[in-house]
């Protein structure tokens, strides 16, 4: 399964894979932006866009107080 954000005019895919670092049963995350991806399947979708937007505009992303993903 695939989703796609658009973050700073940038469209970031996010693939769901079927492990993640720590557990194999469990779900598991990549990044991906253009030629650029995550070296490391994450444990949850935030911290995959996280670290691939800070390695490509070498800055942290914020969120807003008012986030919800439901």
């Amino acid at each position: 399964m695939k989703t796609q954000v658009e973050l700073k005019n940038r469209l970031f895919t996010i693939r769901v894979v079927q492990e993640n670092k720590y557990n194999n049963l469990l779900l598991g995350f990549l990044c991906e932006s253009l030629l650029e991806s995550n070296k490391e399947i994450e444990n949850d979708p935030t911290s995959a866009i996280s670290k691939l937007y800070k390695k490509i505009f070498q800055t942290e992303m914020s969120f807003s107080e008012n986030f919800d993903d439901g």
